[in-house]
C-alpha cells in the first residue's frame, strides 16, 4: 500500500517487482539508435560478422561492426552516413557522406561478408527479411520475432529511432518489455496509454494477440484505450465519466465487458455498437460538412472610425475593400483583419520569444471567427538604400547567396584555380615559412589561432567554458583578446568570430608540430596566424587551399557573398559597386581615387560589389558554363531561370539545390507575370520607377509558393499602368488558386470590377465614415444608392470636368500667347533621343507603362533643366545628354514625389504643414502670453518649456509589457492635453492651445480667416478634401490617401506668400511636377484633385503629372506618352498631342483605356 497527497491509498493483491509507463513519447533522439539496437538483437550479428574469415583476414573484431564507435565506421562522418549542412533561414539538410556515400562504414569493412551481404545491407533489411537470415542466431531471432509480432516487420534494422511515429515507438517499447516477461519472472504491472493510435483493424489485432501473451506470462496491464476492439477484448473495463473536465473524475461502471451489455453508458452503447455503422454516419456527416463554403466573421469593430462593423465576407476568395479616402478601409483590413491574425500568431510563440518581436495591440473588435494566417503587404513605394538591388528585396539574393556557399565551387583569387585540400605537413611548412619571415620577437609577437565559430550569433558561454577546460587561457573575440577565466559573454543577437589563443610565441617556438597538431584539431580543419607587424590573420587549412601557391582559404558561408557584410563586400567600396565622393577619405593614399567621378564604378571589384573571394566562387550548368554569383545577377529573370534549371547536379548538391533553386524560380517568374522580364537583377532599386518598384516588393512577398494564407494588400496597383495591372490580378488570381484568401484595399476601377466581393466602407471620410455602406457581389454594390463607389462606378467623371480644354495654339477665333518648353534629344537612362514640346499654363500628363522612362525624362531631365535655369536665368540649358530651351520661364520648381511622408506620434498635419510655426508666433504675440514672458517656444509640444514634462507633450504615456503589446495610456498629469496648465488657461477667442489642436481645416479656416497665409493653406487642405482632419491628429493614424493629399497640400502651400496679409506674390508662375498624386486616392477624391489643379493653373501656374490613372489622363490639356515596353525596350516617344487625337493612335498602350471611358470632350 502506499499514500499520496492526491491519492489516499494504493493496494494490491500483488506484489510487482517493477510498474512501467509505456507512452507514446519518442524512443531516443539520436539517430545512432535503431530497432535491432533497441531491441537488443544487434550483439550476435556482430559477433557473426567477427567470426568470419573475411574479418579475420583484414584484422576486423566483432566491435568493429559498429557505426557508432570501433575501426570499421566512416571517420568522415563518425559513422552517421550523412553531414548536416546548416541552411540559415531554410530548414537544414542531410546530404550523404561523399567519403561512405551514406554507408557508414569503411569500404575495407565492408568487403566482409555473412550470407552474402555486408553489415550495410544487413542494416538495410527488414525485420521480416531479416528472420529467415538469422535463424540459426537463437536471441536475435527470438527479439526480432517480438518486433514483427506487434506489426513493426516492415521496419529497416538500421532505420533511425527519431524517424519513428508516436505509434511506431510506444509499439517498440512495449517489444522490449514483452521480451523480458517469461514466465518464471516476478510479475510486473504495465500502464499503456492507447497503444492502437494510428492503427488499421489488421493490426489492432496483432496487438491484442501480444497483449494476450504478456498477460499469459503472469503480468498484469492497465490500457487506456477507446478502441472498441481492444474494449471487447478486455478481461475487465473501467469506465470513468460522465462527462469531460469538471463533469468527469468519477467512476461510472466497471467489470467485464458482457457485464455492459444491460448498461447504457457511453462506454457500453460503443461496444454494442458495430463498428461500420459508426463509420458509415461519420463519413457522411463529414461529407455534408465539407460543402460549406469557408467564411472570416468580424463582430464589433471599433477601432479608429469604424462604428461597430460586423461582416462576415467568403475566404479563399478575391476580395476588395474600397470607399473614400479616410472612411476607414484600411482600419479594417489591417488595423483589426491583420492584426488580430497577427495577434494569434503571436499568442502560439513562448512569452520569452515574444519579447524580441514587435507586436501589434489587440485590436478593438468583438470577436473575429475563420481567420487563418495573416501576411500584409501595406501601401509604400519607397525604393529601399543604395545597395538594395532588385535580387535583395526579392529576397533572390538571399536564396542565392546561400546557393554559391553551399553548393558552389570556390576558384583561387589569382589563376581562378578550383581549390583543393592540403595535408597536415603542407600546412606545418607554409607556418614554418611565415615564422622564418617574420621572426617571433617581444616586438612581433605571434599567435597561433584555431578557430571555434564563425559568424556565429550567441553569447557564446558555453564555448568560452570549454575553452577554458580544454586549457586555453584566452580566446580573441572579434579581433579582441579576452581572458576565459571570468567570462561575461556576447552579445547574443549579434554574429560573432571566436578563436582560441593555442599559442603565443616572442621567440622561435619548440615542438611546433605538437602546436600545429593542437590548432588543426581544435579549428577542425583550420588554424590562423597573427602578426603584430602585419596585423592580419593567415589562414591555413588541411581542408582548401590553392594547389599552386598553397594559399589557404575559409570556409564559405553566406556572409563571404554579401554585399551587406563586411565580410563580404569589397574593402573599396564597401558593396555599393560605385565610388562616392564622400568614401574618398578613406580610399587608400596612394592610386588615383580622387581622379574618379562621383558615383562612378568601383575600378576594384568592377561594380560586382564582393570581395575577391566572393567574386571567385561558380557553379556550372550541364554543358560546362560556369557563372558566379555577381556574373548570374547581371541577367535577366528569363536567362537566370534558363541557367538554373540546367544547373549540374551531384549527390552532394542536389539536396541543397532542390531546397533553394525552386524558391527562386517561383520569384524569378513572379517578376515575369507581373511584366519586370527586362529588369536585370543587380539593378539599383532606386533607379526604379514607382510601378517597378512596387511590382519588385510584391515578387519579393508573393513569390513563396505558400498557402492557406490571407494576405491583405493595400492599393498593389499603386505606379503601375493600366496594362500592367491586369498582369498584376493574373497574378493575384493565381496566388488564389494556391488555396490562399486576398483581401484588397483598393481605389483602382478594373481591379474593384474584377473582385469575386466587394466591400464599401463610408459613405464619407472621417467621423462621417467607418460604417459598411455596401458589400456583395460587385455588381450588387454599384446598383447601391448609398454607395459613393457605385454611383462613381455608373457614372464616372465627365471630361473634361470644365467642358473644354485649354487652347494650345493660335486659331482664327482666339489669339493664344503661350510659352512652350522645349526638351531635345534626350538620352538618359533608357530615353533614347527623346524630344518633346511642353505647353506652360496648362495641365500636361506623361504617360506610359511602368518603366518606360516618365520620372527619367521629367524628374531626371526636365526638373534639374529648370532649375538650373531658373537659378542662371539662362533661356537655353545645354548638357551633354540633351538640351532645354525656356526653362527660365518659371519662379520656382516645386515638385511632389512618391516618398512617404514621417510618421511619428510628434508629427501632426500642423506640424508638417509648416503652420504650427506661425500659430505659435501668433499666440506669443497675445497681450496676456506677452505678460507671462511667453516665447513661441513655449507653445511647442516637441521642446521643453510649455509642453507636459510627464508625457514629454505626447498625451500618452507607454507602459512596456514584455511579453506582451505595449500600452499607452492617457497622460494623468494633463489629461491628454500635451501642456502645462499654465499655457492651457491662456485663451485666444475662447481656445486654449490644445482647443486650437483638436480643430479640423474646416473649423480652423474660420478661425484664422485674417491670416492670408493660414486661411489660403487650410483652403487648400479643404480642396483636397482633407476638411475632417484635425490639426493635431498624429501621423501614424492617417491612412495612405490622406497622408498623400497632406503632402500634396503642402507642397501646394509652398508657393503661398507668408505674409499676414498679402496676397499670392504676382512674380513669375511656378511649375508643379506631381508623380502619381493620386495614391489612395477614391474616385470622388480624384474629381476634388482635378478641380485644385485646374485653379492653380488658372492662376497661371504649370503643372505636369506623371500619372497612370486614366481620369487624370482624360483630363489633360496636353499629352505624353513613352512607351512601348518598359526597360530597354522602351524610352520612346509614342505621342505628344492633345487625348482626343491619342485615341486614334495604334501604338498608344495607354488609347485602349481611354477609350472605355466613352465620350471625352
Amino acid at each position: 500500500m502506499t499514500k499520496s497527497e492526491t491519492v489516499p491509498s494504493v493496494r494490491s493483491d500483488h506484489s510487482f517487482s517493477e510498474v512501467a509507463l509505456i507512452d507514446q513519447s519518442s524512443v531516443a533522439r539520436t539517430p545512432r539508435s535503431n530497432p535491432v539496437m533497441y531491441a537488443d538483437a544487434w550483439g550476435p550479428i556482430r559477433e557473426a560478422f567477427g567470426r568470419t574469415d573475411d574479418a579475420k583476414r583484414l584484422g576486423f573484431f566483432a566491435g568493429d561492426f559498429s557505426f557508432n564507435s570501433g575501426n570499421g565506421r566512416c571517420e568522415a562522418c563518425k559513422g552517421l552516413g550523412y553531414q548536416e549542412v546548416e541552411m540559415q533561414f531554410l530548414s537544414d539538410i542531410q546530404i550523404p557522406c561523399e567519403h561512405c556515400e551514406g554507408k557508414r562504414f569503411k569500404d575495407e569493412l565492408l568487403e566482409v561478408k555473412l550470407d552474402g551481404l555486408s553489415v550495410f545491407e544487413v542494416l538495410n533489411l527488414t525485420i521480416e527479411e531479416s528472420l529467415s537470415r538469422f535463424s540459426q542466431l537463437p536471441k536475435t531471432s527470438r527479439k526480432l520475432s517480438m518486433l514483427s509480432k506487434v506489426g513493426l516487420g516492415y521496419l529497416k534494422l538500421g532505420q533511425p529511432l527519431n524517424t519513428l511515429s508516436g505509434g511506431e515507438s510506444q509499439r517498440l517499447k512495449l517489444v522490449k518489455y514483452m521480451s523480458d516477461f517469461s514466465k518464471g519472472v516476478k510479475p510486473c504491472l504495465l500502464l499503456i496509454d492507447e497503444p492502437t493510435t494510428g492503427l488499421h483493424f489488421e493490426d489492432v489485432d496483432r496487438l491484442l494477440k501480444c497483449l494476450f501473451e504478456i498477460r499469459d506470462a503472469g503480468h498484469s496491464l492497465i490500457v487506456i484505450e477507446h478502441n472498441p476492439q481492444v474494449l471487447k477484448s478486455a478481461d475487465w473495463i473501467l469506465e470513468l465519466g460522465p462527462g469531460a473536465g469538471k463533469s468527469g473524475g468519477r467512476k461510472v461502471a466497471s467489470g467485464p465487458p458482457d457485464s455492459f451489455s444491460t448498461l447504457n453508458t457511453a462506454t457500453a452503447l460503443s461496444i454494442r455498437k458495430p463498428l461500420g455503422d459508426q463509420s458509415i454516419i461519420k463519413r457522411g456527416g463529414g461529407l455534408k460538412g465539407t460543402k460549406g463554403k469557408r467564411s472570416i466573421r468580424v463582430l464589433g469593430a471599433r477601432e479608429n472610425n469604424l462604428k461597430n462593423v460586423s461582416l462576415t465576407m467568403p475566404a479563399n476568395q478575391f476580395v476588395v475593400v474600397t470607399g473614400p479616402s479616410g472612411s476607414g478601409k484600411s482600419s479594417f483590413a489591417f488595423d483589426v483583419v491583420f492584426a488580430e491574425g497577427q495577434r494569434r500568431f503571436m499568442d502560439s510563440m513562448s512569452s520569452y520569444a515574444r519579447q524580441f518581436v514587435q507586436q501589434l495591440g489587440k485590436p478593438l473588435v468583438d470577436e473575429v471567427h475563420g481567420l487563418s494566417p495573416t501576411v500584409a503587404i501595406e501601401q509604400r513605394v519607397t525604393r529601399g538604400t543604395r545597395k538594395s538591388t532588385v535580387a535583395s528585396i526579392t529576397e533572390v539574393a538571399q536564396h542565392l547567396r546561400l546557393l554559391y556557399s553551399r553548393a558552389g565551387i570556390q576558384l583561387s583569387v589569382r589563376g581562378r584555380r578550383p581549390l583543393v585540400t592540403s595535408t597536415f605537413p603542407q600546412v606545418s611548412g607554409k607556418i614554418r615559412q611565415i615564422l622564418q619571415k617574420s621572426v617571433p620577437n617581444k616586438k612581433n609577437s605571434v599567435v597561433l589561432l584555431a578557430p571555434l565559430v564563425t559568424n556565429r550569433k550567441g553569447h557564446h558561454k558555453p564555448l568560452i567554458n570549454w575553452a577554458r577546460e580544454q586549457g586555453f587561457s584566452e580566446v580573441r573575440c572579434d579581433q579582441e583578446f579576452i581572458a576565459t577565466e571570468n567570462f561575461q559573454g556576447l552579445d547574443r543577437y549579434v554574429a560573432h568570430d571566436v578563436e582560441a589563443v593555442v599559442a603565443r610565441w616572442t621567440s622561435m617556438p619548440k615542438r611546433l608540430s605538437a602546436f600545429i597538431a593542437r590548432a588543426i584539431e581544435v579549428g577542425k580543419g583550420r588554424c590562423g596566424l597573427l602578426t603584430s607587424e602585419d596585423q592580419e590573420v593567415v589562414w591555413l587549412s588541411t581542408k582548401l587551399i590553392d594547389p599552386e601557391t598553397g594559399e589557404a582559404y575559409p570556409e564559405l558561408e553566406p556572409s563571404l557573398l554579401s554585399w551587406n557584410s563586411p565580410k563580404g563586400w569589397c574593402s573599396f567600396c564597401h558593396g555599393y559597386g560605385r565610388i562616392f565622393d564622400w568614401m574618398k577619405d578613406r580610399l587608400p593614399a596612394n592610386g588615383n581615387w580622387w581622379q574618379l567621378k562621383d558615383g562612378e564604378t568601383c575600378p576594384e571589384c568592377q561594380g560586382e560589389r564582393l570581395a575577391p573571394i566572393g567574386r571567385n566562387v561558380v557553379i556550372f550548368d550541364q554543358k560546362g558554363r560556369s557563372l558566379s554569383l555577381p556574373q548570374l545577377l547581371e541577367l535577366a529573370p528569363r536567362d537566370a531561370i534558363s541557367f538554373l534549371e540546367r544547373v549540374k547536379v551531384s549527390s552532394k548538391t542536389k539536396p541543397i539545390i532542390n531546397a533553394i533553386v525552386p524558391e527562386v524560380i517561383d520569384r524569378l517568374s513572379f517578376m515575369e507575370k507581373v511584366g519586370l522580364d527586362y529588369l536585370c537583377l543587380n539593378r539599383e532599386t532606386s533607379s526604379l520607377s514607382g510601378g517597378e518598384s512596387q511590382r519588385i516588393r510584391l515578387a519579393g512577398q508573393l513569390g513563396s509558393n505558400l498557402s492557406g494564407v490571407l494576405y491583405v494588400l493595400d492599393e498593389p496597383s499603386i505606379g503601375l499602368h493600366p496594362m500592367d495591372n491586369s498582369r498584376l490580378i493574373a497574378s493575384l488570381r493565381e496566388l488564389q488558386s494556391r488555396g490562399n484568401s486576398l483581401l484588397v484595399v483598393e481605389h483602382d476601377q478594373e481591379t474593384i470590377q474584377q473582385a469575386d466581393y466587394l466591400i464599401d466602407v463610408g459613405p464619407l471620410a472621417g467621423r462621417q465614415g467607418g460604417e459598411i455602406v455596401a458589400h456583395g457581389k460587385p455588381d450588387e454594390v454599384f446598383r447601391n444608392e448609398r454607395s459613393l463607389t457605385g454611383q462613381f462606378m455608373r457614372n464616372g467623371i465627365p471630361h473634361p470636368l470644365r467642358k473644354s480644354r485649354r487652347d494650345l495654339c493660335h486659331t482664327k477665333e482666339k489669339s493664344v500667347k503661350r510659352t512652350w518648353l522645349e526638351l531635345s534629344d534626350v538620352h538618359y537612362r533608357n530615353l533614347k533621343g527623346v524630344s518633346v514640346q511642353i505647353p506652360t499654363e496648362c495641365l500636361v500628363v506623361v504617360c506610359g507603362v511602368s518603366g518606360s522612362g516618365k520620372s527619367s525624362l521629367i524628374r531626371g531631365v526636365l526638373k534639374d533643366g529648370i532649375r538650373e535655369a531658373t537659378e542662371n536665368k539662362t533661356l537655353v540649358v545645354r548638357k551633354q545628354n540633351y538640351k532645354l530651351t525656356n526653362g527660365n520661364h518659371f519662379g520656382k520648381v516645386i515638385e511632389v514625389s512618391q516618398s512617404p511622408i514621417g510618421k511619428t506620434s510628434r508629427s501632426t498635419p500642423a506640424t508638417y504643414l509648416g503652420i504650427w510655426d506661425h500659430i505659435r508666433k501668433l499666440m506669443a504675440n497675445l497681450p496676456e502670453a506677452k505678460a507671462k514672458g511667453l516665447t513661441a517656444s513655449d507653445f511647442s509640444f516637441n521642446v521643453k518649456g510649455g509642453r507636459c514634462e510627464a508625457c514629454k507633450g505626447v498625451g500618452k504615456n507607454k507602459v512596456e509589457m514584455n511579453f506582451l503589446p505595449d500600452s499607452y495610456v492617457v497622460c494623468q498629469e494633463c489629461k491628454g492635453l500635451r501642456y502645462r496648465r499654465e499655457i492651457l488657461e491662456l485663451r485666444w477667442k475662447g481656445k486654449s492651445v490644445a482647443d486650437i489642436l483638436d480643430l479640423n481645416f474646416a473649423e480652423a479656416e474660420r478661425f484664422f480667416n485674417f491670416d492670408h497665409f493660414l486661411k489660403s493653406t487650410f483652403g487648400i487642405m479643404i480642396e483636397t478634401g482633407l476638411d475632417y482632419l484635425k490639426l493635431g491628429q498624429v501621423s501614424p493614424t492617417l491612412s495612405g490617401g490622406e497622408a498623400q493629399r497632406l503632402k500634396l497640400g503642402a507642397e501646394l502651400a509652398s508657393g503661398i506668400d507668408k505674409g499676414k496679409y498679402r496676397h499670392r506674390a504676382q512674380s513669375r508662375p511656378n511649375l508643379y511636377i506631381l508623380e502619381e498624386p493620386t495614391i489612395g486616392l477614391h474616385t470622388k477624391d480624384c474629381q476634388n484633385l482635378i478641380l485644385l489643379l485646374h485653379r492653380l493653373i488658372d492662376e497661371g501656374n504649370t503643372i505636369i503629372l506623371i500619372e497612370h490613372d486614366v481620369d487624370l489622363i482624360a483630363e489633360a490639356d496636353y499629352l505624353i506618352e513613352l512607351g512601348p515596353v518598359g526597360g530597354n525596350g522602351g524610352g520612346r516617344l509614342l505621342h505628344q498631342g492633345t487625348v482626343e487625337k491619342i485615341l486614334t493612335n495604334k501604338k498608344s498602350k495607354t488609347a485602349p483605356f481611354l477609350r472605355k471611358l466613352g465620350q471625352l470632350g
